[in-house]
């Protein structure tokens, strides 16, 4: 007599060993993998990637406000019991034949595409303020980047493959940026130049006549 396993429990069992997965057997690894794509494309001079090394430049970022880091200081200290609970919510939706799995993803897609770009925070030097600039700002680019993460992380069996995949993809989306910025730093310092050459121009000849 063949028994049919019941939906829910290979979800469940998928929910736990990705977490497994996660978070006990692959940081190591998936770190080392990210760093060899950053290290082969970006040409750091660095045969290990180190804290700082692509520097802490962020785009539109200001500084942070008074009202802004209270409402980060409050998510730090609340944020071991909301990871908790996090964890199990998405177990007991992982429970719910079909319609857990699509919740699950919904959920998790913008948190699971930004913790991709954990490392690539680090390597930046990011403070938690700018950490915090670019999960507010950046939110719906990292939800469609996450979104097929975690949808290709819950396939049973393959979701090793895919978190290899998947951590690759980050960091050519990170060498992607770098690329950008520092392209748009070569097209204005042209432009700086310039505007700075008549000042320079304007005080010489000042001088010159005084003389």
């Amino acid at each position: 007599m063949i028994t049919i396993i019941h939906p829910s429990i290979v979800q469940g069992s998928s929910f736990i060993s990705n977490m497994i997965c996660q978070y006990l057997i692959l940081p190591g690894p998936l770190r080392e993998t990210f760093d060899f794509v950053i290290g082969e494309e970006i040409d750091t001079n660095y045969l290990i990637l180190h804290k700082g090394i692509l520097g802490d430049d962020i785009p539109g970022f200001a500084g942070e406000t008074q009202i802004g880091k209270c409402v980060r200081l409050i998510k730090l200290v609340c944020s071991p019991e909301a990871w908790f609970c996090r964890q199990l919510v998405y177990f007991m939706l992982s429970l719910v034949p079909l319609f857990g799995p699509v919740v699950i993803v919904l959920l998790k897609a913008s948190r699971s595409g930004f913790i991709k770009h954990k490392r690539y925070f680090e390597l930046k030097g990011l403070t938690l303020a700018q950490k915090n600039y670019l999960w507010c700002h950046k939110r719906h680019l990292y939800f469609s980047f996450g979104f097929w993460c975690t949808v290709s992380e819950m396939i049973p069996l393959l979701n090793i493959i895919f978190f290899y995949t998947n951590i690759i993809g980050a960091a050519m989306w990170a060498i992607d940026i770098e690329k950008l910025m520092n392209s748009n730093k070569e097209s204005t310092e042209p432009d700086e130049r310039a505007q700075s050459a008549p000042t320079t121009e304007y005080r010489t000849a000042e001088k010159s006549n005084r003389m």
